[in-house]
């Protein structure tokens, strides 16, 4: 993101407004009729490319099931489609780079269907259509393919300059009990992977990376104990162990730039909120960062690529909402 915030806001709402046919008419004297509600939406979730040049959007298809069609700023009228399928939604999509996207499958209509959703890379033209991962219920396959096992999943996009993205995937016991999620770097365009857990301690089941997709933070579960473990000079150092299911640990969230280490925590309250550690002390402050009281945080930075920092916060509790740190767009939200 940018602090041209208006302009790309305008070009997405301009985009918005030319596939829904222009500005919506005045209020209707009766209430939408019932059924209206549950349609599947003409658009939704449109995200920004990194470069501020496309609009990547979920369309409804003509059978039901949402595809995915990018749209260029400069000629909002038009929509092209990258991506569909004819027995899935295109459900989660994330830019990879400015030119590259990443997306997986659902089933909004049978939620409970035994789906695993895959993982698939298109450019924005639609260009380089190539599945990542296998879909099913943890389906494999004895036949040689360099596609993985429908048991991974997208763990984030980086924002390094390539086309790679990093996957996880659980590992089980003869119980098929959880033991620990593997890491993986992806590259989109090959299919070819890189493990990450190598020389990382066992039983990881979380992991935090940075910007360039190096393991710098993760926890480990085993025998109902819980460890925060950092990465250091001298390797994987133990930060906080604890009962897992008693004890209140730090659960380290996010990296930023500059090294910034963000964890969630209680600290006395009786949910999650968000804290800045102290990198050389370890200690968290009195006051959080983001809390959201009656819920748990679960949230994303707004990060500023261009500045190299953190304007806010969207997080989700009830209902979607930011914490706007930047003095400006907190005065534009408003």
């Amino acid at each position: 993101m940018s602090h041209r915030a208006p302009w790309w806001q305008a070009a997405v709402l301009l985009a918005v407004l030319a596939w829904n046919g222009g500005v919506p008419a005045a209020a209707a004297t009766e209430p939408p009729p019932v059924a209206d509600f549950y349609r599947v939406p003409k658009l939704h979730r449109p995200l920004m490319s990194p470069d501020n040049r496309h609009v990547a959007v979920a369309i409804a298809g003509p059978g039901g099931y949402r595809r995915l069609a990018v749209f260029d700023v400069d000629k909002p009228d038009s929509a092209q489609v990258v991506a569909s399928f004819n027995d899935a939604d295109v459900d989660r999509y994330q830019w990879v780079s400015s030119k590259r996207l990443v997306l997986s499958v659902g089933d909004d209509e049978n939620p409970d269907r035994a789906l695993a959703p895959g993982l698939w890379a298109v450019d924005s033209d639609g260009g380089d259509f190539r599945q990542l991962v296998l879909a099913g219920f943890f389906s494999e396959t004895k036949v040689a393919d360099r596609r993985l096992p429908a048991r991974w999943r997208l763990h984030s996009v980086l924002r390094d300059g390539s086309d790679d993205v990093l996957v996880e995937a659980p590992t089980f016991d003869g119980a098929f009990e959880l033991t620990g999620m593997n890491l993986a770097r992806l590259d989109t365009r090959t299919g070819l992977s890189r493990s990450l857990s190598l020389g990382a301690p066992e039983h990881a089941v979380s992991w935090v990376v940075d910007r360039s997709g190096a393991p710098v933070a993760l926890t480990t579960f085993k025998n109902g104990r819980r460890t925060t473990m950092l990465k250091e000079a001298q390797g994987w150092t133990a930060w906080e162990e604890g009962d897992a299911f008693g004890a209140d640990l730090v659960q380290p969230y996010w990296i930023g730039p500059a090294g910034e280490l963000l964890v969630r925590a209680r600290r006395g309250r009786d949910t999650l909120a968000l804290f800045q550690a102290d990198r050389k002390t370890l200690q968290l402050p009195a006051q959080p960062l983001v809390s959201t009281p009656g819920y748990d945080f679960t949230g994303e930075p707004v990060f500023d690529s261009a500045a190299g920092r953190v304007l806010g916060w969207r997080y989700e509790t009830d209902a979607p909402g930011t914490v706007w740190l930047d003095p400006a767009m907190k005065t534009l939200q408003a």
